[in-house]
């Protein structure tokens, strides 16, 4: 209704100029008058297919539908999927469907990826092993992370997720100390997590990453001489020049049993990679599409 609105008060404004013009230019030019009817015309008829369209779409809406269910809940949901920049998940599969990259070769000994000390949510006993590679700064890590987070919910008794670290960018180091610092107390992901919801350009200060210590209640004392001793700097560095040996250099990368899930041109979802679990998982019973046992939880 607001562009209907706008139109018509336009349409109003015109009208007045035009009355006005006819009373000064009637004897002087009446070609111009003529010109002037035709524009409003013109208007008439593109303000008042614009107010019936509306009126049309309201109607059949009904208005008191807007502030009562079932048509508020809808709205509501339309509203909040587009402020969440959600798309429809079946329209995703379809345009852009996920599947194992096939355009880089599988690791074979992928376990050099990571290490007995690094954390990991998940079975430890099950045959199937998802590693996300990430840097903190790094935008597209940050939209994939959510998808992650909900596989992990479905299939923590059916696989072992690790969310792995390395830096891109220089300055992403002294924040990958902060996340392994964090693990000593117990607040491993919960560092990523900050880390991902206060990402900015540049990377986060020191007093930023206290910031976040501060806010998940850690040893603020502990907290800072790790940080100012470098505790794990070597470690991220080798991690980082480990990963690399492998020929990855970007993120996210994600790997499920050694192969590369999806590609630049195709979009994680979370159905996708539950189907590559479940994939996976069949294929070590024996029964394709079937899901295995797994007990433990870290």
């Amino acid at each position: 209704m607001t562009s209907a609105g706008l139109v018509t008060l336009l349409f109003g404004l015109q009208v007045f100029r035009i009355i006005k013009k006819i009373s000064s230019e009637t004897l002087q030019e009446p070609e111009k008058v003529v010109r002037e009817l035709g524009w409003f015309t013109l208007i008439s008829f593109f303000a008042g297919a614009l107010l019936l369209t509306d009126l049309i779409f309201v109607n059949k809406l009904g208005t008191a539908s807007l502030l009562r269910p079932p048509h508020s809940n809808e709205i509501r949901q339309v509203a909040n999927e587009v402020l969440n920049e959600r798309i429809d998940e079946h329209f995703l599969t379809i345009m852009a469907p996920c599947s194992y990259d096939d355009s880089k070769p599988s690791i074979e000994k992928w376990q050099g990826l990571i290490s007995q000390s690094d954390p990991y949510i998940g079975n430890p006993e099950s045959p199937v092993t998802v590693i996300m590679l990430f840097d903190p700064n790094c935008s597209h890590c940050r939209r994939v992370h959510p998808v992650l987070k909900k596989v992990v919910a479905q299939y923590r008794d059916k696989a072992k997720f690790y969310f792995k670290p390395f830096p891109i960018w220089n300055y992403s180091i002294t924040q990958l100390e902060a996340i392994w610092l964090a693990s000593d107390q117990r607040k491993y992901l919960e560092m990523i997590e900050l880390q991902f919801m206060s990402q900015q350009s540049g990377g986060l200060s020191v007093a930023k990453l206290r910031e976040l210590a501060v806010a998940l209640r850690l040893d603020l004392r502990a907290f800072e001489d790790g940080l100012r001793q470098g505790k794990y700097r070597q470690k991220v560095l080798a991690d980082k020049e480990r990963i690399n040996r492998f020929g990855i250099k970007s993120a996210p990368q994600i790997l499920l049993n050694g192969r590369f899930v999806g590609s630049k041109e195709q979009t994680i979802t979370e159905s996708c990679l539950g189907k590559l679990i479940e994939q996976e998982l069949g294929q070590v019973n024996g029964t394709p599409g079937k899901q295995g046992n797994g007990a433990g939880k870290k």
